[in-house]
């Protein structure tokens, strides 16, 4: 249940959050710089991994923080009495948290098994593909890499099976049949620089990523933003850099219509030549009026930038604490003193033996120390920390809290948490 509290309470609201705030940061840039393509894929190309990214960083900042906590000078024990503040958290909390956690989980291993069919069903639809063996296709794209400045070499293959360019994971551009037999060279080469614009970007790998973190996440509703606009930045620049191997921008806009009048959707997990119908218009009228780019924006993004960001965006944005959420729900606790003494006496040699093993590097050690630590619903020890301690040794601290924390006491009365304050008294009297 702590992990269904941890899931629904923790982590996903720390993540819209996080990806809330990339996401709209990409739209304030698309909105912005509108002609600046470069500029906006790679934005949205940082907002689909930041949310991510800066949320976990944000957790293991939170974790740092949780240890210092730990390492405060020394505990020990031998006696004392326990005191139950008796916070706990009501049943109806874990249900909610169960709902939640179970929802998204399903959903999420729907989806995954979705993006996992569609690629096994893609891959089936390709076995088929072979090497182009045309000299008129090879001589195109020995072109387009020569003009590209390519230095690694892309494998090209024709098949029946498609009928629109893709480009593939592994360096590799696909094209239709109907492509290599009906068009010229000149039109190859248009069709080749577009597509292998997509592979030096690292586009067909980076769609099929992208597609497994949007099934993960699918809670985050602006993940329809992120598909159209970094679609949409993203075969603008490929287009520009089809049309530069052409030298003709219209020429360009051809081969995007004549492509378009062979009707094929693009197979899902590729990156293809063509969109829907409205972005194919939307495209070739780029094309055919091309529009100047803005002036004082930057064409590249510095990356040195990302990381930055990505701690910026850490200390700034919150993470949600499932222990707050349960500080507020808190309710009477009901685990009777006399069971939690009853606990700590069994358990009691764990911490001589960490004492001992004290003494033996350190005669001297002696003192007080008090721990705090929260009984969980089930009877399991959570967040055993030192309250306060005058031993000032950390590693019989250290030693003494790990030792509780694989205690086991009887589970609450009502299905709530109760917090414990116990003090140890450790001397070799």
């Amino acid at each position: 249940m702590t992990a269904m509290r941890a899931i629904a309470f923790d982590v996903l609201p720390t993540y819209l959050l996080h990806s809330t705030a990339w996401f709209g940061a990409a739209l304030a840039v698309e909105l912005l710089w509108p002609r600046q393509p470069e500029l906006r894929a790679r934005v949205w190309q940082v907002a689909g991994l930041g949310g991510f990214a800066s949320s976990a960083a944000a957790f293991a900042w939170a974790l740092v923080g949780e240890g210092a906590a730990l390492s405060l000078p020394g505990l020990r024990v031998e006696g004392g009495a326990p005191v139950s503040d008796g916070s706990g958290v009501p049943g109806s909390a874990d249900v909610s948290a169960a709902i939640v956690a179970v929802s998204w989980a399903v959903v999420a291993a729907v989806l995954l098994a979705r993006c996992m069919v569609q690629l096994v069903r893609v891959t089936r639809q390709l076995a088929s593909r072979r090497p182009v063996v045309a000299p008129h296709a090879l001589v195109a794209l020995e072109r387009a890499q020569a003009g590209m400045r390519m230095l690694r070499s892309v494998k090209l293959s024709e098949s029946e099976a498609i009928m629109s360019p893709v480009a593939l994971p592994g360096r590799e551009v696909c094209l239709p049949r109907r492509a290599v037999e009906e068009c010229a060279e000149p039109v190859l080469r248009g069709m080749l620089g577009h597509e292998l614009h997509h592979v030096r970007r690292g586009d067909p790998a980076l769609t099929v990523a992208f597609r497994l973190f949007h099934a993960i996440a699918w809670c985050q509703p602006l993940w329809w933003a992120f598909w159209r606009y970094r679609e949409r930045a993203v075969e603008s620049l490929c287009d520009d850099a089809g049309a530069h191997l052409v030298s003709c921008p219209r020429t360009m806009a051809e081969i995007l219509v004549t492509v378009g009048q062979w009707s094929c959707p693009p197979a899902a997990g590729t990156t293809a030549f063509l969109g829907t119908r409205r972005e194919l218009t939307r495209r070739v009228q780029s094309l055919l009026n091309p529009k100047p780019a803005q002036m004082g924006a930057k064409e590249n993004v510095n990356m040195k930038l990302v990381p930055i960001s990505l701690v910026a965006a850490a200390l700034v944005l919150p993470t949600f604490s499932v222990s707050s959420a349960q500080e507020e729900a808190a309710v009477k606790g009901s685990l009777d003193k006399s069971d939690i003494r009853e606990v700590v006496r069994a358990n009691i040699g764990q911490v001589t033996a960490c004492y001992n093993a004290s003494l033996e590097k350190d005669p001297s050690v002696a003192g007080r120390i008090s721990l705090a630590w929260t009984i969980e619903s089930d009877g399991r020890v959570a967040n055993s920390v030192v309250e306060e301690s005058t031993l000032h040794n950390d590693e019989l601290d250290a030693c003494i809290v790990a030792a509780t924390a694989s205690w086991r006491f009887p589970a609450p009365d009502g299905g709530g948490q109760v917090k414990v304050s116990y003090p140890f008294e450790l001397s070799t009297d």
